[in-house]
């Protein structure tokens, strides 16, 4: 089964440019303190980086090529892939909207050239989501919908096409046409959650534990990052495939011994088992695959 596009309020599981490397994919490492952006090959080389005034929170690679980062000091902008003397710049971004600075933020409908024409923000200062336009001048909110608590993260299902927000201690599916909560699971200091195409909900806590539900709310397996470390910074999952299976990139940072150290792992989604782990910087905010089809590793 592939993973890819949808049309309008569609979704989105990057897949692993495969021929590289059979565990971590090709994959953009954000920042924060100074924000920086790196874009990181299967074999673990920097392709690139972008530097940008405050950390980079999250990021989702578009089929344009482009890339959708939440963060820096246009609160959410679209980094465009130029041909001129600068490799990519910021082609628009949300300074000039009346919003504060989105905790998250994913694109859900896109225009025929693969550039995201709506954008679904989660927003923590007034306890909401909302769907705003894609573009600097003129962009106007479509859509909102009030939460009990500050959102942590919003996805959108794959199986449903509904949206997937993360509170602190609970994760709910929320009906964007009917507006109202169709699906919820209680997790204690959750992170982020995402949902894959078989309706199975994977979710990360602060504790550095990635657990595995059913549909039906019914805990499928649990597997902790690091036993050593239970104090977790930052702890973020995406979804990515290789060889048509479905595969977990997880990441964040941990105060040890050492002092505070980043990590990113590759689990199995069917078990939860470990199949890689590297370090990354210790002021990580989030690692993203990159999707399937966007040329040369340097884009």
């Amino acid at each position: 089964m592939r993973l890819g596009w949808v049309g309008a309020l569609g979704w989105l599981i990057p897949a692993a440019l495969g021929a590289a490397s059979p565990l971590f994919p090709d994959r953009l490492i954000c920042a924060g303190d100074p924000g920086r952006l790196q874009l990181v090959t299967a074999w673990g080389k920097g392709a690139w980086d972008f530097g940008l005034e405050g950390p980079a929170l999250d990021a989702q690679s578009q089929p344009s090529g482009d890339w959708l980062v939440t963060g820096g000091k246009g609160k959410l902008f679209l980094l465009h892939h130029s041909l001129g003397q600068k490799p990519w710049v910021v082609g628009w971004d949300w300074s000039k909207l009346e919003v504060d600075p989105p905790a998250d933020a994913v694109a859900v409908d896109w225009d025929l050239s693969g550039k995201p024409t709506l954008i679904l923000a989660a927003d923590a200062v007034k306890k909401r989501l909302f769907l705003a336009e894609a573009k600097a001048a003129g962009a106007k909110i479509r859509w909102e919908f009030p939460l009990p608590d500050p959102p942590r993260a919003v996805k959108v299902c794959p199986d449903s096409g509904n949206f997937l927000v993360t509170l602190d201690s609970q994760v709910e599916e929320v009906d964007f046409k009917q507006a109202k909560v169709l699906w919820s699971l209680k997790v204690d200091q959750a992170a982020e959650a995402v949902r894959s195409p078989d309706s199975t909900t994977y979710v990360i806590d602060q504790k550095g534990r990635v657990s595995a539900y059913d549909i039906g709310q019914n805990r499928l397996w649990q597997a902790s990052l690091d036993p050593v470390s239970d104090e977790w910074k930052n702890a973020n999952l995406s979804l990515f495939e290789v060889r048509e299976e479905i595969r977990i990139l997880a990441s964040g940072s941990a105060r040890t011994r050492q002092g505070r150290q980043g990590r990113e792992w590759v689990l199995d989604s069917k078990n939860g088992k470990i199949l890689a782990m590297e370090a990354c910087p210790s002021l990580v905010t989030r690692v993203v695959p990159r999707i399937e089809g966007m040329g040369s590793a340097g884009r």
